[in-house]
């Protein structure tokens, strides 16, 4: 399929928007170990974000951020 910049411009944003919400009052200097997903159809793209954030590995906290545009 060709990629077209409507295509490009949704996912980035769909993009920022997941990170926006997986790292809140995440401090700068934690690990993240993440699991990334993408789903779309005709006018609509989704962007999952979801794993663990940690100091230290015995402070992991889960985290999830979603972001939606749409195409």
């Amino acid at each position: 399929m060709k990629k077209k910049s409507n295509d490009i411009h949704a996912v980035i944003h769909a993009t920022e928007e997941a990170k926006r919400g997986l790292l809140v009052s995440v401090s700068t200097s934690s690990s993240l170990a993440m699991k990334i997903a993408i789903v779309r159809n005709e006018h609509w793209i989704a962007v999952a974000l979801f794993g663990k954030s940690a100091l230290h590995y015995m402070t992991n906290h889960e985290r999830a951020g979603l972001g939606v545009m749409h195409i």
